[in-house]
């Protein structure tokens, strides 16, 4: 039975716990004497923190909501020189005014003029307001709609550091540090010179208080619940709040009366939208600044969330979806401890989030966008702006979009619109993206705060297009291919003359420059006799197509990625090591060579390993390099024989194998920790062992380095030491097909082909007629696609599916689960989705 301890305390010197079996009892157990055991307690602290119970998606889990790829291309920033910004295929981006000041979240007037709230600052100063008050509100007509503001026009003035501006029955709103401001133009010159304090002693800089304190505030109407919403910041990093509005959306009547509380734990949410579909009000939230101690630099993740009237979403006790904070930094206990009942139950009542992205990127904005002109897929979903990165392991400095049912469930991200960092080795950035507004033609309108403080305008080219049939998902290294796909113009101007369309087929052995045939109607046919890849990986075929429209000269791109697939087991040692390997033994490993005049388990020899441990606390190695990286798409396995030799077993052995990919991932086959793999040095025999690659967690880059460690003494041998290729047998069925013959089991296959990119096939088998279903989730436990529901007869079935998720949405690369469940029986395997 599975006990959980919960800390609550009472106070500094007293501790209340929880023992939990099956449920939440609160028991009053000991008293504890801090200042005597404070290490052991923060400790023990710290681990009923981290301690959380297991549900599908698990509560307490750190994680980050599965990302697509938008395939982003660089484009020139029209009307800048020599500034480039990624966007997917078919998109532009324009300046649409320079010079803007510290121009923040951005509104419509009635008249459908762009206003900008624009901070006042200190000099050359970020985050110093000017003293003299000249912060502002800017208006930015484009009269003559050619896509560029006529002017930077002041419309309001004497302002301190105004974040937000709305409009609401003629009246202008702007969100101060200190309050909320009504503006009217009363003699209608567009100057808005009538003011007047509309909601009074918002949270702002506290006199002598230093730290990360946060003095912006958004306002959002709500003319279908009649509310207004205010976010206010927290006064500090982390910490207990004496003022309970801090870390808040607050709530008032739209004539600014019934002030209240409406949500809390939100350490910082500049951005609010309302939901196009729903009326509900969403946020994204900063979380705190993990980075300054060690593995904080991904932690805690930033979120979007659904603000509910009553809701706790986290700050100070936790992040995400009920992670709470790590207290065993010392800063951080020592200022949220003691810790109250109310805590435990505060966090235990967080919702999920509906998207978690990569920490220290500083969300911003959210806005929903209903326009027409930008593909489908992206009318009433979300895009925010991110204004931070280098303090994380995200560039960061970009606009996202976050894809999700209305009611934020089954959400994925993908960066739309990158590039203010370009160089991921530095921290230098030209921009910082803030606001997002979208106008009535359905362009996107980005500011930027810093080092460039302008407005850009993301909109749909006069080219823009899709794959309609393509590419295979896999082949196999060094065989030719056949290729036959089409791609389909949904965008392209008719009136000039015919796009040139030509696909680089390099990285599959053919030319760089193959044309494609034109069918008509904006439709062209990719065929080509290709040789073939020489070796395993990812491999890309773009397909680019130009055309002289009315626009100008425009060029897009339509890539997708091939998996190149192994041909063969990949040997390392056999006879002698493969061809440009190399090995090098150290630590007390005394020798490493090749002998047929003792054991050899194939072949006329095997290696042989002699070993005199410096100590039994520190392992020897052998560390064997390949002629160049290894790529280990398509192995599913690395596999060698081990013979014991004269090695006398003992009990503390340890036996390990080591892959360097980035960095160095273990699995232990004789030890504390030890996986199931059968290694028994007392049987002096050949002992094959076979490590599945997905044992050594996620190897994202190429192997670099095999090392074989322990602290054994002796002689012994290892044989036929390969990668083993993942082997892909023909699918014997096709979609919606069934085998009459009963089968004997309940059973699930593994997908074909696997990894894939368009289309994979998935079979299963059923001993009897019954209702079952067949669901996908990411590796943290997050539904993303039902597959089947219902009631299925007894048989063998294949189903196709195409990688995208119960929305019609492309999923993004990675490894899922899909699992099998009947009313008795389930089962789950792994695939690996590539694009």
């Amino acid at each position: 039975m599975r006990y959980l301890l919960r800390r609550v305390f009472r106070n500094s010197r007293q501790v209340r716990f929880a023992l939990i079996e099956g449920r939440h009892v609160f028991i009053d157990k000991f008293l504890l004497h801090l200042q005597e055991r404070l290490p052991t307690m923060r400790l023990l602290i710290a681990l009923c923190l981290l301690v959380s119970s297991v549900y599908a998606q698990a509560p307490g889990e750190v994680y980050v909501t599965p990302k697509i790829d938008l395939h982003l291309q660089p484009v020139a920033v029209a009307g800048m020189e020599n500034r480039t910004l990624n966007v997917p295929p078919g998109f532009v981006v324009e300046l649409f005014a320079e010079d803007v000041g510290k121009g923040r979240l951005m509104a419509w007037s009635p008249d459908s003029v762009l206003h900008v709230a624009v901070m006042g600052t200190r000099g050359n100063s970020e985050w110093r307001a000017d003293p003299n008050r000249t912060g502002r509100v800017v208006a930015l007509p484009d009269r003559d709609r050619d896509g560029r503001a006529d002017e930077v026009r002041t419309v309001a003035d004497d302002l301190l550091w105004p974040n937000s501006v709305a409009f609401y029955q003629g009246a202008m709103y702007v969100a101060d540090t200190d309050e909320v401001v009504r503006f009217r133009d009363g003699d209608g010159d567009g100057f808005y010179e009538e003011r007047e304090v509309f909601i009074p002693d918002l949270a702002t800089w506290i006199p002598g208080l230093g730290g990360a304190e946060h003095v912006t505030h958004t306002i959002v109407f709500d003319e279908a619940n009649e509310r207004i919403y205010v976010h206010q910041g927290s006064s500090c990093d982390l910490c207990r709040e004496r003022d309970p509005e801090r870390a808040t959306v607050l709530a008032f009547n739209l004539d600014g009366t019934g002030r209240r509380i409406f949500a809390s734990g939100l350490r910082n949410s500049i951005g609010l939208a309302l939901h196009p579909l729903t009326g509900e009000l969403w946020a994204t939230n900063n979380g705190h600044d993990r980075d300054r101690f060690p593995n904080g630099r991904d932690l805690p993740p930033e979120t979007i969330v659904i603000v509910r009237e009553g809701g706790f979403y986290g700050w100070p006790l936790a992040h995400g979806y009920q992670a709470w904070v790590d207290f065993e930094v010392d800063e951080y206990f020592r200022s949220i401890a003691p810790f109250t009942r109310e805590d435990t139950l505060d966090v235990e009542r967080m919702e999920q989030p509906v998207a978690a992205v990569a920490a220290h990127t500083a969300p911003m904005a959210i806005h929903f966008y209903t326009g027409d002109q930008f593909p489908s897929e992206y009318r009433n979903q979300a895009f925010v702006a991110l204004r931070a990165g280098v303090r994380g392991n995200d560039l960061g400095y970009k606009v996202m979009a976050v894809f999700s049912d209305p009611d934020g469930q089954n959400s994925q991200v993908g960066d739309f619109l990158t590039g203010f960092r370009p160089n991921p080795g530095n921290n230098r950035v030209w921009g910082k993206p803030v606001g997002l507004e979208s106008d009535a033609q359905g362009a996107l309108y980005v500011s930027s705060d810093h080092t460039t403080q302008a407005v850009f305008r993301v909109r749909v080219g006069p080219l823009m297009g899709q794959w309609e049939v393509g590419p295979p998902d896999t082949v196999l290294a060094g065989q030719p291919l056949d290729l036959s796909a089409a791609i389909a113009l949904t965008r392209f101007d008719r009136e000039a003359a015919e796009p040139v369309v030509s696909a680089d087929l390099s990285a599959l052995g053919g030319s760089a420059e193959t044309p494609l045939t034109a069918l008509g109607d904006g439709r062209y046919r990719l065929e080509a006799a290709l040789t073939g890849a020489e070796a395993n990986g990812r491999k890309q075929i773009a397909v680019s197509v130009a055309q002289n429209t009315a626009e100008g000269p425009f060029e897009i791109a339509l890539s997708r990625t091939l998996v190149v697939l192994p041909a063969e087991d990949l040997a390392i040692a056999d006879d002698e090591l493969a061809a440009g390997w190399t090995a090098k033994a150290g630590l007390g490993l005394d020798s490493f060579d090749f002998d047929g005049s003792g054991p050899v388990f194939t072949g006329t020899a095997a290696g042989v390993l002699t070993a005199d441990p410096l100590t039994r606390l520190l392992p020897w190695q052998l560390d064997m390099e390949p002629p160049a990286p290894i790529e280990t798409v398509g192995y599913w396995a690395l596999r060698l024989a081990i013979h014991p030799g004269d090695v006398v077993p003992a009990e503390d052995d340890v036996v390990e194998v080591v892959l360097e990919s980035g960095g160095f991932q273990q699995v232990v086959l004789l030890g504390e920790g030890t996986g199931d793999y059968g290694l028994d040095l007392g049987r002096k025999e050949w002992q094959e062992i076979e490590v599945p690659l997905s044992a050594f967690g996620i190897l994202d880059r190429p192997i670099e380095t095999v090392r074989f460690a322990a602290n054994l003494e002796g002689r012994f041998y290892i044989d036929d030491l390969r990668l083993v290729r993942t082997e892909f047998a023909v699918p014997t069925v096709v979609h919606e097909a069934r085998e009459d013959a009963t089968p004997q089991h309940f059973g699930l296959e593994q997908n074909f082909p696997n990894p894939f990119n368009s289309q994979t096939a998935i079979r299963y088998t059923l001993d009897r007629s019954q209702e079952i279903e067949l669901k996908v989730y990411t590796l943290t436990g997050q539904h993303v696609a039902t597959l089947i529901s219902g009631h299925r007869s007894a048989g063998r079935h294949v189903l196709h599916w195409d990688g995208r998720d119960g929305q019609g949405r492309p999923l993004a690369s990675g490894l899922y689960l899909y699992q099998l469940r009947a009313e008795s029986e389930r089962q789950t395997r792994k695939l690996l989705l590539v694009r």
